[in-house]
């Protein structure tokens, strides 16, 4: 069909449904089609249309669908009274403006598709019902001229392959994720403490064990030197230091993975072509997300295992500084872990993106190593000694276990005799008791 819409259908005063979308028409939308009062349906999508949008008389209208063309002016605030819209549909034309706030009253809405326009401000929080990523649509994308916390999609108003990006994603992950590991070691260490208190773990058989102090703490890390005497106040600047640092960048890449983040280096991995109303997402598959965690917890798996023994050999000596050493080693592990799954989300496009990406967070959870070589070439002698009075140190530790054994044992023993003692003397008295 090419040329004006056809003015014969002003006569079809009980029209319901118009539909005469892709094809070549021009010219503006005449003004007996807002005037028609039983219109359900109106699709004039991917056309050549332009002019502004036409205020609707019919308070029966659910659909509108006029994505595709050339219209210009502003979006109508009176749609607000269009109780029954359900879809409203304007992606990809001419519109300036505002988004008017009135839309947020709309009840029966589930599709607001607004991008690919010159839409400007905050834009209104409008409660779609659909649970679909395209259900609110605009152009918040970076850099844009609107703000929309809650659309679910925002798109780049200037990329040429009609380019959008979830914009929900990033900030449920970023609060779920980024809080475990911190809440995770807190957990373990309020749960072994009451239990121990209860009673309910055998020192004996959970807490207490033969391995070695000297082989649950790297010799090759600053954070060792945690274990020194706090009055050597230079010495334990220096972890201090690095764990701050390594806390900074982890919280550098989790923010650039914000998607509201002006700053964010959050990738448009979805596309919303002209002619649709679905969007299709690019995303690593499973196999990516299993070989990234693989690769990461084989990275930081020594580091969690040996956080875990420093914490358990800790409230087994009472060491105020094994527990402290085995809290940040795991939450430095875990953070490592959550910032490279909350990066990937957001700008992965592939599974290699993935290896490349989590290889470069995971130099950061290295950055002690990287650090004590720096001091063995700063300082050589200073930094040796300083290792060889930690290795004296956590030697020292050795004999404390060994008693601190002894001293469960002999309780334990304490605790059987007088349990034998006390069956000895029940079963006395059923003897006496007998005839």
């Amino acid at each position: 069909m090419f040329g004006s819409i056809p003015a014969g259908f002003s006569v079809c005063k009980n029209l319901t449904n118009l539909r005469i979308g892709k094809n070549s028409l021009t010219g503006r939308i005449p003004d007996f089609l807002g005037e028609l009062e039983h219109l359900t349906e109106v699709c004039l999508n991917e056309n050549n249309l332009e002019g502004s949008i036409p205020v609707f008389k019919s308070k029966v209208l659910e659909e509108i669908f006029f994505y595709s063309n050339q219209f210009t002016g502003t979006i109508p605030s009176e749609l607000a009274t269009l109780q029954n819209l359900n879809r409203l549909i304007l992606h990809h034309n001419l519109l300036q403006g505002a988004i008017p706030s009135e839309l947020s009253n709309l009840k029966s809405i589930e599709i607001v598709q607004l991008h690919k326009n010159r839409l400007t401000g905050e834009a209104p929080v409008i409660d779609v019902s659909d649970s679909g990523i395209h259900a609110y649509t605009s152009d918040c994308g970076v850099d844009s001229g609107i703000k929309c916390p809650s659309c679910t999609m925002c798109c780049d108003p200037d990329d040429s392959d009609d380019k959008c990006r979830a914009n929900w994603q990033s900030s449920i992950i970023t609060i779920l994720v980024s809080a475990l590991p911190v809440i995770l070691p807190i957990l373990l260490i309020i749960v072994i403490y009451m239990k121990l208190i209860n009673g309910s773990i055998n020192r004996k058989h959970w807490l207490v064990d033969d391995r070695d102090p000297l082989l649950i703490y790297k010799d090759d890390s600053v954070y060792s030197f945690t274990f020194l005497p706090f009055d050597e106040f230079a010495a334990h600047s220096i972890p201090a230091f690095v764990t701050i640092f390594q806390i900074f960048m982890f919280v550098l890449f989790i923010k650039a993975s914000d998607s509201n983040n002006p700053q964010s280096d959050w990738e448009f991995t979805i596309q919303c072509k002209e002619n649709s109303l679905e969007c299709q997402q690019q995303t690593v598959g499973v196999s990516g997300w299993l070989l990234t965690i693989l690769l990461i917890m084989l990275h930081v798996g020594v580091d969690i295992i040996n956080g875990l023994l420093q914490i358990r050999k800790a409230i087994d000596l009472f060491d105020i500084h094994l527990l402290f050493c085995g809290f940040r080693m795991i939450v430095l592990a875990l953070l490592a872990l959550a910032t490279s799954i909350i990066y990937n989300q957001a700008i992965a496009e592939t599974s290699t993106d993935m290896v490349v990406n989590s290889v470069i967070l995971l130099f950061i959870n290295d950055l002690d190593e990287k650090a004590m070589e720096v001091m063995k070439a700063f300082a050589p002698k200073w930094t040796e000694h300083r290792i060889a009075e930690v290795e004296c140190i956590m030697k020292e530790k050795v004999p404390l276990q060994e008693v601190m054994q002894q001293e469960s044992e002999s309780k334990n023993s304490s605790i059987h005799e007088q349990k034998q003692d006390d069956n000895d003397l029940s079963r006395e008295c059923s003897l006496e008791s007998s005839p």
